[in-house]
Protein backbone atom coordinates (compact mmCIF):
# COMPACT_ATOMS: atom_id res chain seq x y z
CA UNK A 1 0.00 0.00 0.00
CA UNK A 2 1.45 3.53 -1.01
CA UNK A 3 1.07 6.84 0.98
CA UNK A 4 0.89 9.74 0.18
CA UNK A 5 4.31 11.46 0.59
CA UNK A 6 3.44 15.09 0.88
CA UNK A 7 7.11 16.01 -0.31
CA UNK A 8 8.56 13.59 1.78
CA UNK A 9 11.47 11.03 0.02
CA UNK A 10 9.79 8.38 -1.11
CA UNK A 11 9.61 5.55 1.18
CA UNK A 12 9.37 7.93 4.78
CA UNK A 13 5.58 8.03 5.07
CA UNK A 14 5.15 4.52 5.42
CA UNK A 15 3.07 2.03 8.06
CA UNK A 16 7.03 1.29 10.07
CA UNK A 17 7.92 4.96 9.97
CA UNK A 18 8.72 5.70 13.30
CA UNK A 19 6.55 8.45 14.04
CA UNK A 20 3.62 5.88 13.08
CA UNK A 21 4.96 3.20 16.09
CA UNK A 22 2.48 3.33 19.01
CA UNK A 23 3.54 5.42 21.74
CA UNK A 24 4.67 3.50 24.58
CA UNK A 25 2.42 3.30 27.72
CA UNK A 26 2.95 4.80 31.30
CA UNK A 27 3.54 2.44 33.75
CA UNK A 28 0.97 2.10 36.50
CA UNK A 29 1.12 0.68 40.09
CA UNK A 30 -1.61 -2.80 40.51
CA UNK A 31 -1.90 -3.94 43.84
CA UNK A 32 0.10 -7.59 44.12
CA UNK A 33 0.49 -10.35 46.61
CA UNK A 34 3.91 -11.54 46.24
CA UNK A 35 5.04 -14.44 48.44
CA UNK A 36 8.93 -14.65 48.48
CA UNK A 37 10.22 -17.80 49.67
CA UNK A 38 13.87 -18.14 51.09
CA UNK A 39 16.09 -21.27 52.41
CA UNK A 40 18.85 -20.79 54.25
CA UNK A 41 21.04 -23.11 56.02
CA UNK A 42 22.57 -21.18 59.13
CA UNK A 43 23.81 -22.10 62.95
CA UNK A 44 21.16 -21.82 65.33
CA UNK A 45 22.42 -20.89 68.58
CA UNK A 46 20.55 -22.77 71.47
CA UNK A 47 21.14 -23.51 75.14
CA UNK A 48 18.08 -25.87 75.11
CA UNK A 49 19.83 -29.23 74.82
CA UNK A 50 20.47 -32.01 76.78
CA UNK A 51 23.92 -33.23 77.17
CA UNK A 52 24.65 -36.73 78.38
CA UNK A 53 27.96 -38.46 79.09
CA UNK A 54 28.34 -42.01 79.56
CA UNK A 55 30.69 -44.80 79.77
CA UNK A 56 30.39 -47.38 76.99
CA UNK A 57 31.13 -51.45 77.41
CA UNK A 58 34.55 -50.89 75.91
CA UNK A 59 35.10 -48.25 78.51
CA UNK A 60 35.36 -44.95 76.22
CA UNK A 61 32.59 -42.51 77.06
CA UNK A 62 29.87 -41.60 74.69
CA UNK A 63 29.30 -38.25 74.31
CA UNK A 64 25.37 -37.44 72.97
CA UNK A 65 23.57 -34.08 72.66
CA UNK A 66 19.67 -34.07 72.27
CA UNK A 67 18.00 -31.34 70.93
CA UNK A 68 14.67 -33.06 70.19
CA UNK A 69 13.11 -30.93 72.67
CA UNK A 70 14.24 -27.77 71.39
CA UNK A 71 11.63 -25.03 69.68
CA UNK A 72 14.18 -24.49 66.68
CA UNK A 73 11.68 -21.47 65.32
CA UNK A 74 11.78 -19.72 68.65
CA UNK A 75 15.25 -19.89 69.06
CA UNK A 76 15.85 -18.71 65.46
CA UNK A 77 13.58 -15.62 66.28
CA UNK A 78 15.36 -14.92 70.02
CA UNK A 79 18.84 -15.93 68.19
CA UNK A 80 19.28 -14.92 64.63
CA UNK A 81 18.17 -12.04 62.63
CA UNK A 82 15.44 -12.86 60.76
CA UNK A 83 14.79 -11.46 57.33
CA UNK A 84 12.35 -8.41 58.64
CA UNK A 85 15.19 -7.86 61.18
CA UNK A 86 17.28 -7.49 58.27
CA UNK A 87 14.76 -5.55 56.36
CA UNK A 88 14.33 -2.65 58.97
CA UNK A 89 17.98 -2.69 59.80
CA UNK A 90 18.45 -2.01 55.88
CA UNK A 91 15.55 1.11 55.88
CA UNK A 92 17.99 2.65 58.54
CA UNK A 93 21.05 2.24 55.87
CA UNK A 94 18.64 4.09 53.67
CA UNK A 95 17.65 6.78 55.79
CA UNK A 96 20.95 7.81 56.46
CA UNK A 97 22.08 7.42 53.00
CA UNK A 98 18.95 9.53 51.64
CA UNK A 99 20.49 12.66 54.52
CA UNK A 100 24.02 11.90 52.61
CA UNK A 101 22.60 12.07 49.41
CA UNK A 102 20.34 15.26 49.32
CA UNK A 103 20.14 16.94 46.37
CA UNK A 104 20.94 14.12 44.11
CA UNK A 105 17.57 13.37 42.48
CA UNK A 106 18.69 9.77 41.24
CA UNK A 107 20.28 8.90 44.15
CA UNK A 108 17.07 10.08 46.10
CA UNK A 109 14.91 8.50 43.92
CA UNK A 110 16.49 5.25 43.70
CA UNK A 111 16.98 4.96 47.70
CA UNK A 112 13.28 6.03 48.15
CA UNK A 113 12.54 3.26 45.91
CA UNK A 114 14.69 1.34 48.00
CA UNK A 115 13.04 2.36 51.29
CA UNK A 116 9.39 1.97 49.93
CA UNK A 117 9.98 -1.92 48.99
CA UNK A 118 11.76 -2.74 52.51
CA UNK A 119 8.54 -2.04 53.97
CA UNK A 120 5.03 -3.78 54.92
CA UNK A 121 6.38 -7.06 54.43
CA UNK A 122 4.73 -9.78 56.87
CA UNK A 123 6.55 -13.30 57.85
CA UNK A 124 3.94 -15.93 56.71
CA UNK A 125 5.46 -18.87 58.14
CA UNK A 126 9.02 -20.11 59.38
CA UNK A 127 9.77 -23.40 59.14
CA UNK A 128 13.45 -24.20 60.91
CA UNK A 129 14.45 -27.84 61.40
CA UNK A 130 17.99 -28.85 62.62
CA UNK A 131 20.02 -30.72 59.64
Amino acid sequence: MRMNNYDYPMGSDTKDAPWNEPMPQKQKDFSCVVLHELKKIMKVPTDQYHEYKEKGEDGEYIHEIDTEDVDWNDEYEQNCYTINDLLRELEMYIQDDLKRYKGSKSKEKQLNEMLEACKGWETENIYVEQV
